[in-house]
């Protein structure tokens, strides 16, 4: 996973906050769920970006998709009231799946985390695997180019 922190420049996309009071464990640092949950929420954002309008329904109706791989390496604390960035991209396309990549970082631009997420459309109703629909593949395809692997 180190080659992500490495490609910071590949990702297009980020979103910005700030640590809140609830999200700080024991230890005064970010608990280590906050990153997943604010690289879910940016997953969501980079999709409404990119022209996925994200509403109430969309991920349950037009556009099923599930996590079924996670996987994050924790590399700095955050600290209540910090500021952070979180990056977002898509790293490659299968036939039903994405991988979507995040690098979180500080203000000063020291990553804090990294992570990879598998993400496969899903059939509604039986949740078996389907094809990504074309359009949504033609969105990431304009919004990633060149940074972009297609394996389906």
């Amino acid at each position: 996973m180190d080659e992500i922190a490495r490609n910071l420049d590949k990702f297009k996309f980020y979103v910005e906050g700030k640590v809140q009071f609830s999200e700080v464990d024991s230890f005064e640092v970010v608990h280590n769920i906050q990153y997943l949950y604010w690289m879910e929420n940016s997953r969501l954002e980079y999709l409404d970006k990119i022209g996925i309008k994200i509403e109430k329904n969309t991920i349950r109706e037009k556009l099923p998709l599930m996590v079924v791989s996670t996987s994050i390496s924790y590399l700095a604390p955050l600290f209540f009231t910090d500021r952070y960035r979180v990056y977002c991209r898509t790293a490659s396309i299968g036939n039903s799946s994405l991988t979507m990549e995040n690098i979180v970082t500080n203000e000063s631009n020291e990553v804090c985390a990294i992570a990879r997420a598998v993400m496969v459309h899903l059939e509604k109703g039986t949740f078996k695997s389907k094809r990504i629909p074309d359009e949504v593949r033609e969105k990431i395809k304009q919004f990633e180019q060149s940074n972009l692997e297609i394996s389906g």
